[in-house]
């Protein structure tokens, strides 16, 4: 996370956001900006992609991913391309939704209330 913070803070137009891999990613970063003097939301905000107990915690912004239906569908599409492999291709789509947290939006600039 350092060295892609410190690059994101090296470009002439420094970014207003960061938005993570996933949560452990999101983390770093935000140990880094706040390492280098900068405060999160308010001079960058971040935000992460996993939804993670740790990040739930240090109330991180964080997609959820539905990996339990993900891995299930993946099996399924699989053993059905070994039954048949002449079946079409198919895909999936799942929803997977944003918690904002405070990580990327200051408590008094929320107007409901957050997961």
């Amino acid at each position: 996370a350092k060295v892609g913070v410190n690059y994101l803070l090296s470009l002439k137009n420094k970014p207003d956001a960061i938005f993570a891999v996933n949560d452990p990613i999101a983390i770093g970063a935000m140990m880094e900006l706040k390492r280098r003097g900068l405060r999160v939301p308010e001079d960058v905000a971040v935000a992460g992609f996993s939804e993670t107990p740790i990040g739930r915690i240090l109330d991180i912004s964080s997609v959820s991913q539905p990996t339990k239906e993900m891995g299930r569908a993946a099996a399924e599409l699989l053993l059905k391309k070994i039954n048949n492999p002449e079946a079409p291709v198919e895909v999936k789509i799942f929803d997977a939704p944003l918690h904002i947290r405070s990580s990327s939006l200051p408590e008094h600039k929320r107007t409901k209330p957050v997961s």
